[in-house]
């Protein structure tokens, strides 16, 4: 049963840190190899999001529209609450590097071939903004195959650089602006709210978000901008806890309308047959699993079969869902 309360992020004093990799560990698990956390080989340095596609789960990669565009080939994920400045670029870019050349050593070492361009790391670092600065000292520029919002530095770093703020407002790039800040991070909680409650990665979305408010109510003092961000997903806590509620009222439900119907099943055979030993209990639990049109259906051979008919028929299930 769901808890009616989030708790899918640790308790920490850096909530967007723990949501930001939680997050886009749940959406990419299911599509490839993904570490977060992972510390790189060479140096004191941890690489916040470390992903490797499944060639097998294409399209199911290709679900995520942008982010799944992205993560097309091996990839690190760097994401930021603010935007990074010029050294957190370059110990971003120092990350890939190392990881780049730690697997050509590894092919020379074991004389494999080279790594294809495909094959080598890319680097994405995903910022709330960009400034026009910022860009012009890391060589960031925008690829006319790309959507708004992204930036690529020279093809010898492998790293692109994405504004959230940026990118258009479309279904494709929803799941990455989740990532985002102020009207961008709104405009995303809104247009999750609004898909169709049978979306999984709506539920998901909603329950990592919610356990990020919830860790940041938990830090001891909070500025204006962290009350802000916590109004701002609000939203979405809100939504999960009644969606979390609701689940637990129907689990509930059924449970009694379970126990209803197995002690009415239970009177009804006692009547009939003066003892509902352990042979009758199994034509009981028969009856309580049906759907309710199975159960409509077959409830009136429960007045007109003997005991042991209904036991022949209805009791102790082989694996071949024969009487027993």
């Amino acid at each position: 049963m769901r808890c009616p309360f989030p708790s899918a992020l640790p308790m920490t004093s850096k909530p967007f840190d723990a949501y930001s990799k939680e997050y886009l560990q749940e959406l990419l698990a299911p599509t490839g190899e993904v570490v977060a956390g992972l510390e790189s080989r060479d140096e004191a340095r941890q690489i916040d999001v470390w992903y490797v596609p499944d060639p097998q789960l294409t399209a199911d990669r290709l679900q995520l529209g942008l982010l799944g565009r992205m993560a097309a080939q091996p990839c690190i994920f760097e994401p930021y609450s603010h935007r990074p400045d010029l050294n957190q670029v370059r110990s971003c870019v120092m990350k890939l590097l190392v990881t780049l050349f730690d697997a050509l050593r590894a092919a020379s070492r074991d004389r494999l071939p080279a790594p294809t361009e495909s094959e080598l790391p890319r680097l994405w670092i995903l910022s709330p903004s960009a400034s026009p600065t910022l860009m012009k000292r890391i060589g960031g520029k925008p690829d006319p195959s790309w959507p708004e919002g992204i930036y690529f530095t020279a093809e010898l770093n492998r790293a692109g650089f994405v504004a959230l703020d940026g990118l258009p407002e479309t279904e494709e790039t929803l799941w990455l602006r989740l990532l985002g800040r102020g009207r961008t991070l709104k405009q995303a909680i809104a247009e999750v709210l609004a898909l169709p409650p049978a979306e999984l990665k709506r539920d998901k979305a909603l329950q990592l978000l919610a356990s990020w408010k919830t860790n940041i109510e938990g830090v001891e003092y909070l500025n204006i901008e962290d009350r802000e961000l916590a109004m701002t997903l609000s939203p979405a806590f809100v939504e999960w806890e009644r969606r979390a509620r609701e689940e637990s009222l129907e689990q509930g439900l059924q449970q009694g309308l379970q126990q209803g119907l197995r002690l009415t099943l239970q009177t009804l055979l006692a009547s009939r047959f003066g003892r509902v030993d352990d042979r009758l209990e199994s034509v009981i639990g028969y009856f309580a699993g049906l759907t309710p049109e199975e159960y409509t259906e077959q409830f009136p051979t429960l007045l007109s079969l003997s005991r042991d008919e209904l036991v022949a028929r209805f009791g102790a299930r082989d694996g071949n869902g024969n009487g027993a």
